[in-house]
């Protein structure tokens, strides 16, 4: 059941996990909020504005990476709890950076928390949704004969640089696990 600010929309969600049709849909929602919702885009915005401070104009690659950095930095990484998908506001994770220093989520929500922080700055961006590398299907997938294997349970961003045109995938979360994930 999603939680709600007082302007009444969703900042945090716990849905049951059906896909990442479902996931990237939530994402998408959450994004428009952040973006309607003058309170957290000021917030998001004034946190871009102080990343790039000392960077070059129109170096857009480099802002992403100070975006990504700082994502890094500010972000553990922790897994959802099974078989829930948990998705959080960039704004939820604002606060908790404020109150500890830190922030703990899983991958969709880092993902949006630097989504939007590149789009603060009128980046394009997309989500990307992979699968890690295949291997055998278990037997608990069993009870759910329409999924695909491997699965897709894994969300990251990509933003685009104008500059050179390419995409730059914007990922903290699969580390050492990158060169296995099936796009």
């Amino acid at each position: 059941m999603p939680l709600a600010a007082l302007s009444g929309a969703p900042v945090t969600g716990a849905y049951p996990y059906r896909d990442t049709r479902q996931t990237v849909g939530k994402l998408l929602e959450l994004h428009r909020w952040c973006f309607a919702d003058p309170r957290t885009f000021a917030r998001i915005r004034t946190r871009v504005e102080t990343l790039v401070q000392n960077l070059d104009p129109k170096d857009y690659a480099s802002e992403y990476a100070a975006i990504f950095h700082a994502a890094c930095r500010d972000v553990r990484y922790l897994r959802d709890p099974v078989p829930v998908e948990l998705v959080k506001s960039p704004d939820v994770l604002l606060d908790e950076i404020d109150r500890r220093g830190f922030a703990q989520e899983d991958c969709e929500s880092i993902a949006l928390f630097i989504e939007v922080q590149c789009s603060a700055l009128g980046g394009e961006t997309r989500f990307v949704t992979a699968a890690f590398e295949k291997g055998p299907r278990p037997s608990s997938w069993n009870a759910h004969p329409t999924w695909p294997w491997p699965p897709h349970t894994h969300a990251f961003v990509q933003a685009l640089d104008p500059n050179s045109g390419a995409w730059v995938t914007l990922d903290p979360v699969a580390g050492p696990k990158t060169a296995t994930m099936l796009a």
